[in-house]
């Protein structure tokens, strides 16, 4: 009878352990799965809704790979949502015209730009507008409109000074500009002829095909820029 009575709170005092270690992981489970909600709109320049684009989110700053994770294609109104477990991320918006889902950005492609660093802080909805745009529409964007600024002209070329063509010029007040640099041209065309417009100062200039650039590329051209310069000329990386 004794014996009985000890298997029996042996077993109970089992089970009960074991109970105890499966809250704990049901716990921490509850705990690690907690999220929150990214939501808003993705616009072009216009403030036009744009349909067919996405959000990435990265869980690190290093978004020259795969997104961690990616919204569903926005609708007509260019709304998404995203949920997003708890945790600081990095995101952008994107529209590739040719429905890929990484890899290097096309010219007709949009982009947000920089990432955008978001932590819910507690809260269960942050929202958050994105306006994308491509490459041509970023080069207007930052086009001569007073004499106030220094406009430079000249060719792309390659190792053997032969034109590129689908490259483009640009310039930052940084020599390493991160993710996206302050100034850029459009794409050249066969005569790998750009124009860049820019503030008086110092700048490091640069050409490159890849858009954006990576992280790492540097702007090995330093030049202060006091008026308009014709006929400089620059060496695509790479080619």
């Amino acid at each position: 009878m004794v014996e009985n009575m000890m298997h029996t709170v042996c077993r109970y005092f089992v089970w009960a352990f074991l109970a105890f270690l499966v809250g704990l992981i049901f716990s921490g489970i509850s705990v690690a799965t907690e999220s929150f909600v990214l939501n808003g709109r993705i616009l072009d320049i216009s403030g036009r809704p744009m349909a067919g684009a996405e959000v990435y989110a990265y869980v690190t700053a290093n978004v020259k790979r795969p997104a961690d994770l990616i919204s569903h294609k926005t609708d007509m109104d260019g709304v998404y949502r995203l949920e997003l477990p708890e945790g600081t991320y990095w995101v952008m918006a994107i529209l590739r015209k040719n429905g890929a889902g990484f890899g290097p950005l096309g010219k007709d492609d949009r982009h947000s730009g920089d990432p955008y660093s978001v932590n819910p802080d507690g809260r269960t909805e942050v929202s958050h507008d994105f306006t994308i745009m491509d490459l041509r529409e970023a080069a207007l964007s930052n086009q001569k409109k007073n004499s106030d600024l220094v406009k430079i002209t000249g060719r792309l070329l390659d190792s053997k000074l032969q034109p590129v063509a689908m490259a483009y010029a640009m310039a930052d007040q940084r020599k390493k500009p991160g993710d996206f640099p302050s100034y850029f041209s459009t794409w050249t065309n066969q005569d790998g002829r750009y124009v860049l417009y820019l503030p008086h100062g110092r700048f490091y200039l640069g050409a490159i095909t890849d858009f954006p650039p990576s992280n790492g590329y540097l702007l090995e051209i330093e030049k202060i820029l006091e008026e308009d310069i014709s006929d400089f000329d620059l060496t695509v990386v790479g080619q």
